[in-house]
């Protein structure tokens, strides 16, 4: 027979009651020693994903260097070094791109408001040329430390613009040490990685 006013019966004593906040305490402690282990993994990740994003931009901005060149060809019928004539300013300056050594400068362009300046080889001679174009180099691939000259000479002599061909370079830093991440391109549209900054250790 029931009772209607009869209390419930507690099923958990003290003592089981500690057991099981131990317990939990235990599996919580558990999850989070998981989580904080896998947390440099999850952010080298997420920076790398980052790293490779600032990679492909290098990769952009060379094509846009080809796509530039290849149609400077069609109106003239020769390459040229002279980023001014290229008309190529980056949005973002993520990576120096440019040529080693000038193109020919005999060439002469038909065009009375026009100055062919081979000598204004990369994006840094741009820079200094025009200085209202107001280029800014990213603090991200340390572009301000990189010097393009002495880059293209070491990873890069023969990249040049000459009336039949042509291959461009672009150089950034990924990280704190003094290894390069180095790319070019050529008339053919070869994108080559020469150095990976990444891998570089």
């Amino acid at each position: 027979m029931s009772d209607a006013n009869a209390t419930p019966i507690e099923t958990n004593s003290p003592q089981s009651r500690t057991g099981i906040h131990i317990l939990g305490g235990f599996a919580l402690a558990v999850a989070m020693g998981v989580i904080l282990a896998l947390m440099p993994l999850y952010h080298s990740r997420q920076s790398g994903g980052v790293i490779r994003q600032i990679q492909r931009a290098a990769q952009g901005d060379l094509k846009l260097v080809a796509d530039a060149e290849k149609g400077f060809k069609n109106r003239t019928g020769f390459y040229t070094s002279d980023f001014n004539a290229l008309a190529i300013v980056p949005k973002m300056i993520l990576y120096k791109i440019g040529f080693a050594s000038p193109s020919v400068a005999h060439h002469e362009i038909d065009r009375g408001d026009f100055v062919h300046r081979p000598e204004l080889k990369d994006i840094d001679a741009l820079r200094a040329a025009f200085p209202k174009l107001d280029i800014k180099y990213s603090p991200v691939t340390k572009l301000d430390s990189i010097d393009f000259a002495a880059a293209a000479s070491k990873y890069c002599a023969d990249c040049v613009a000459t009336d039949s061909a042509f291959k461009a370079l672009a150089v950034g830093n990924l990280d704190d040490d003094e290894e390069l991440d180095v790319w070019t391109i050529d008339d053919k549209g070869d994108v080559r990685h020469l150095v990976d900054d990444l891998a570089a250790k």
